[in-house]
């Protein structure tokens, strides 16, 4: 009799482990169904911003334009020093605008798992990356190991992949005073 006590304490005990064990897996895996939930939202911000960002970009772009065309045309000293002030606050903002473009792709290259020449050729799939400079920003971010012993065609890229062709008319590029980005690249 004292030993069916026992056995009886140990299958209670061994039942009381195996719940647990299921309620554990279960909260383990809405954890991690709720962190994949924080994380795609998380992405999906970063992109937003970083698409805020280019239109931004954008904007100063045809502001800088305008002000060039308009200098160009300008006879009165003051207003040619009013224009000049304006361009030069447009190209300051236009610098910031381009390593703040900088600084998200950096960060959506670390929040990729394995960052790698596929996972950028897939960004320009999806229009992520959409002419050949942001293309030479995001290969800089590679690993040494990974970047092709073979050049790059970014020609061939946007061939290959229609949808990014058609987003060039976007163009992010670095600050005229920063050509040397573009001479390095190619």
């Amino acid at each position: 009799m004292n030993t069916s006590w026992i056995i009886n304490w140990e299958l209670i005990l061994a039942i009381i482990g195996v719940v647990f064990s299921i309620v554990q897996i279960i909260r383990n895996k809405q954890l991690k169904d709720s962190l994949r939930k924080i994380k795609k939202q998380s992405e999906v911000e970063l992109w937003t911003l970083i698409s805020i960002v280019v239109k931004t970009f954008d904007s100063l772009e045809i502001a800088r334009s305008g002000i060039q065309n308009y200098f160009s045309k300008c006879k009165d000293i003051k207003g040619m020093t009013v224009l000049q002030n304006a361009l030069m606050s447009v190209q300051s903002a236009r610098r910031g605008t381009v390593d703040q473009y900088k600084n998200l792709l950096k960060e959506a290259s670390l929040r990729e798992e394995n960052f790698s020449l596929e996972i950028i050729n897939k960004w320009v799939i999806n229009g992520r990356l959409e002419n050949a400079w942001r293309y030479r920003q995001a290969l800089k971010l590679l690993e040494t190991a990974e970047i092709p012993d073979s050049p790059i065609s970014i020609k061939d890229v946007f061939k290959n992949y229609p949808l990014g062709s058609t987003h060039q008319s976007t163009k992010l590029q670095p600050p005229s005073n920063s050509t040397k980005d573009i001479k390095k690249d190619g």
